[in-house]
């Protein structure tokens, strides 16, 4: 994939957007058990996952403090850079198979998944 290019500068898809990490966060009261809710988190332009998600927005304690059977998923977008887009979840299928992807673990604890 090439550049995505800006009137001053190039953001080089390789050092900016190629960042795969997700924070996931399970609430110590979650219950896979349950009827339960996936919240999947899109951060904003030039944020990352540790320094503005968990740790200025406090998005998993939120969830927490929620009290509601759920867990965050919220992937790393273009990581510190004024960029707004989806990675790959412009790719066909994109979200579906990230999705797919992060259910995948709790289907295994509830021992089904709806298809």
């Amino acid at each position: 994939m090439g550049p995505h290019q800006f009137p001053r500068n190039v953001l080089w898809e390789s050092q900016i957007f190629s960042d795969d990490r997700v924070l996931l966060h399970i609430p110590p009261s979650f219950n896979p058990k349950r009827p339960a809710v996936m919240v999947v988190f899109f951060h904003g332009h030039g944020a990352n996952l540790a320094k503005d998600v968990r740790d200025r927005r406090q998005v998993p304690a939120q969830i927490t403090a929620a009290g509601v059977n759920a867990v965050l998923v919220a992937p790393q977008f273009a990581i510190d850079a004024a960029d707004s887009s989806a990675g790959k979840f412009w790719e066909p299928n994109g979200f579906k198979r990230f999705l797919d992807e992060q259910t995948s673990p709790f289907c295994r604890l509830r021992k089904s998944c709806a298809e």
